[in-house]
């Protein structure tokens, strides 16, 4: 009766172990508000979300539109904050471009904002830099989503 009882308890015990070594990141999987959901289908009525994440509070929607991976981030109430389009190192503007070699690009993305505003984002080995249109470097950490310090 013992050895019965012994082998699942050690392997509900091992499995614990395992599992508490698991990181817990700021982004996870979710099922976003019916808000959330109808200012998608607003935005692109057409268009099936391969994933949905919480990211810090806000939602995004990851999905393929004209052959390109795009993203939408969202506020808890459905409101559009940005879109982010992946991009080649060549549809950067120059100004961008002349900042970087491709080389060091793992991936591109021209990211727009709500307020008009345009941005472009580089993921390189060493983490995300951010450029505004003329090329200058900015921090948007700085800033709450969808908006730029001093403008695009």
């Amino acid at each position: 009766m013992r050895k019965t009882l012994f082998i699942p308890l050690f392997f509900a015990a091992f499995i614990a172990a395992n599992f508490a070594q698991i990181p817990v990141t700021q982004t996870m999987a979710v099922l976003p508000s019916t808000a959330v959901l109808a200012s998608f289908e607003h935005h692109y009525p057409a268009v099936s979300v391969s994933s949905w994440k919480l990211e810090k509070g806000k939602y995004e929607a990851s999905f393929r539109l004209d052959d390109r991976n795009m993203a939408c981030l969202f506020d808890s109430s459905g409101v559009l904050l940005e879109t982010e389009i992946e991009i080649t190192f060549a549809e950067f503007p120059k100004s961008v471009q002349n900042a970087l070699s491709e080389a060091q690009v793992l991936k591109a993305e021209r990211i727009l904002t709500v307020q008009g505003s345009t941005f472009y984002e580089a993921e390189t080995a060493r983490g995300d830099l951010h450029f505004r249109p003329n090329g200058k470097l900015f921090h948007p950490k700085k800033n709450t989503p969808g908006e730029i310090a001093g403008g695009s």
